[in-house]
């Protein structure tokens, strides 16, 4: 019996069809619900289109979500496309926000599950969702969205992979999760003397110039006066 969420109707929508590849179109995506859908697709074919995929949403991941996000992207049966305002409708620039979940056969659909929770933490299991199965005509015209969508998209795999190897991540580095604000220790700086100063130097400058002469001078006159 589903609990409510929308990830437990997705896993049943994927129980019950267990054969065929897997096309996803949602909105946004983030490290844990790929994690989550790299973990229920081990064995089947997947094509991830997601509407907008921003670096700060992908910049940040935990240890074990960002793994499992890189092993689903490296994985030669996994594409992942991003449709992010690549068209422009009456209204101006259209956002990709639709949620589709569809079984296919070689690009023929077999069955398709639509709703509004995207592949997000919360939209998984925290966010109040609803996703039901579509048939016939809705069932075709879920499928003709999303696979019009997915033509029009852009690979974005390697960019994905890119924001989840951040500079935190690259070999030597030190992850910043380790550090917090009230740890991080700033560098000594050495900086130019103030504004304030800079008159007091000058003054100090001129004063020894000042004491120099004199003393050569008078050095001068006595070696004038003896001789």
């Amino acid at each position: 019996m589903s609990d409510g969420t929308a990830v437990s109707r997705i896993e049943r929508f994927l129980g019950d069809h267990p054969h065929g590849d897997l096309l996803v179109a949602v909105g946004y995506a983030t490290p844990a619900g790929v994690a989550w859908l790299a973990r229920r697709t081990r064995e089947r074919r997947v094509s991830l289109l997601v509407g907008d995929a921003r670096q700060q949403w992908w910049s940040k991941a935990s240890s074990s979500d960002r793994a499992e996000c890189l092993a689903f992207l490296r994985r030669p049966d996994v594409e992942v496309r991003n449709w992010y305002r690549t068209k422009r409708s009456r209204h101006g620039e259209a956002s990709a926000h639709l949620k589709v979940w569809a079984v296919h056969d070689d690009w023929v659909p077999a069955s398709a599950l639509v709703g509004s929770g995207n592949l997000t933490r919360k939209g998984l299991q925290g966010n109040v969702e609803v996703m039901v199965e579509a048939h016939g005509a809705d069932m075709r015209q879920a499928w003709d969205t999303a696979r019009g969508v997915w033509g029009d998209a852009w690979k974005c795999d390697e960019r994905l992979i890119g924001y989840l190897n951040g500079p935190e991540h690259r070999r030597g580095a030190t992850p910043s999760t380790t550090v917090g604000p009230s740890q991080r220790t700033a560098a000594p700086k050495t900086s130019a003397p103030r504004r304030s100063e800079q008159p007091w130097n000058a003054v100090a400058a001129a004063a020894v110039i000042v004491v120099v002469v004199i003393v050569l001078w008078a050095l001068a006159r006595a070696v004038g006066l003896g001789g």
